[in-house]
């Protein structure tokens, strides 16, 4: 992703929400430094959720049958706070489901407590820490490096995707100095590795050839003097669907988003459409060249804005491969388990007519931002749906192209310092129609930031 697009989806956030209360979590240690620094570990059944009073004084709680404890407690039942996991770092348990718990206890009101920035999981995510806690006292000889292989594929339909742990992968962290070590997975997914020197290590695994491995995920770790270290690899299903967009002289078509979905929408395309980041977006090269990648297997319905409405960089009527306007007469495209298909031409029809918007962003006392976000919106209310943006250049000017006759809001927006992190500041939105003979417009921030909207590091 480009700076720029960081820069425009951060914004896009900070304009949607009205506030954010942030966890901030250091970076959970893995299970030999948990085990040394928590009070308590136990495995729990939650039997029981209180029922959340509105307005109460005291918390609601959840109860839970102690099942096994490896330090620290000696109770066969306890409660916990019940948390809302709305970004305050509590833990919303639920009833029935086991869990593996990372405790500590607070004298002073009596009670165990844990939350998000622990090594605290459901039972069945918590092999890593099960085989570390089972091994004991052989756990802690020598050096370790443990993890797991596990598939997570990108949603791409309403169905979500279920964590696959991958056995039978051979793992393999390479020192610094080129010294080698290797595991096998088990059936839960995991390796582990013991006896390690200590030192940084770069981590890679040997995934079978329909998986590939995120490249977001790091890969290097560091092992300390006679202390532990977890890597997990995270991989996904490497099928891809690529193809070439052309308008209708038959010439490629370049700057188009091309849309990917799940065909089981194809009956929801209206209420899909409203939901923001769904389905795969591509955008199409100089030679209208376009690709997916990292698809798991299914049935995908092709297009340009089957998902939106078409707009000056997508001057096109809602379009389905291999041409058609009806989604009933569209041709689904069948992906197996990582395959790769190739050649797939998607012919659009005849352009819609284009104009420009062209203004400036500028702050109270006049002078221009540069980088500002410029949004074109469907309303002038905060929560309205973004058409099309883009963003200013160093004198503060922008362009925007939008479909002649479109009416909409237009809007100008700044990121700035706050105490603990960044705000946005925007211009009152502008009723805009889109004509040959547009109006330079004039975008001014000012006033104090509106949302509160803070982001902690």
């Amino acid at each position: 992703m480009t700076k720029r697009l960081i820069f425009l989806s951060l914004l896009l956030f900070l304009l949607s929400v009205e506030r954010v209360n942030a966890c901030s979590c250091v970076p959970i240690p893995p299970p030999c430094e948990a085990y040394k620094k928590t009070h308590a570990i136990f495995i729990g059944l939650v039997t029981e959720i209180d029922p959340r009073v509105k307005d109460a004084q005291e918390p609601p709680y959840a109860h839970f049958s102690i099942e096994r404890a490896f330090k620290g407690i000696t109770e066969k039942e306890i409660k916990m706070y019940q948390g809302t996991a709305s970004g305050d770092c509590s833990l919303k348990f639920e009833q029935g489901k086991r869990y593996l718990i990372y405790a500590d206890y607070d004298d002073e009101g009596k009670q165990f407590f844990t939350s998000f920035c622990t090594r605290t999981t459901q039972l069945e995510y918590a092999a890593e820490d099960l085989d570390y806690l089972e091994g004991l006292p052989d756990s802690n000889q020598g050096n370790r490096l443990s993890g797991m292989v596990v598939k997570y594929d990108y949603e791409d339909s309403e169905s979500p995707s279920i964590p696959e742990l991958i056995s039978g992968v051979t793992v393999i962290a390479e020192r610094e100095d080129g010294k080698r070590f290797e595991a096998v997975t088990n059936s839960q997914g995991l390796y582990k590795m013991l006896g390690l020197l200590p030192g940084r290590y770069t981590v890679e695994a040997k995934l079978p050839s329909y998986l590939i491995k995120d490249d977001h995920q790091p890969n290097r770790v560091e092992v300390p003097v006679l202390g532990c270290a977890t890597a997990a690899v995270l991989a996904r299903t490497d099928g891809r669907l690529s193809g070439t967009l052309l308008d209708a002289q038959g010439k490629p078509a370049s700057g188009i988003y091309v849309e990917l979905i799940a065909s089981e929408l194809s009956s929801k395309l209206e209420s899909v459409a409203k939901r923001p980041f769904f389905g795969r977006v591509e955008e199409t090269g100089d030679d209208g060249h376009f690709e997916f990648k990292e698809l798991k297997p299914g049935s995908y319905l092709l297009g340009v804005n089957m998902l939106r409405d078409p707009d000056g960089k997508n001057p096109f009527r809602r379009t389905f491969f291999p041409g058609v306007a009806k989604v009933e007469e569209a041709k689904l495209i069948v992906l197996g388990t990582g395959e790769k298909l190739k050649g797939y031409e998607l012919r659009m029809p005849p352009r819609l007519r284009v104009g420009k918007i062209q203004g400036v962003v500028v702050w109270a006392n006049g002078k221009p931002i540069a980088k500002a976000y410029v949004s074109l919106q469907d309303s002038p209310l905060p929560n309205s749906r973004t058409l099309t943006s883009t963003e200013t250049d160093i004198s503060g000017h922008f362009t925007i192209k939008a479909l002649e006759g479109q009416k909409a809001w237009l809007q100008g927006s700044a990121l700035i310092d706050v105490e603990h992190g960044i705000d946005v500041m925007s211009s009152e939105p502008v009723k805009v129609v889109v004509n040959v003979r547009q109006t330079f417009l004039r975008l001014a921030v000012s006033g104090k930031p509106r949302r509160g909207v803070e982001i902690i590091h």
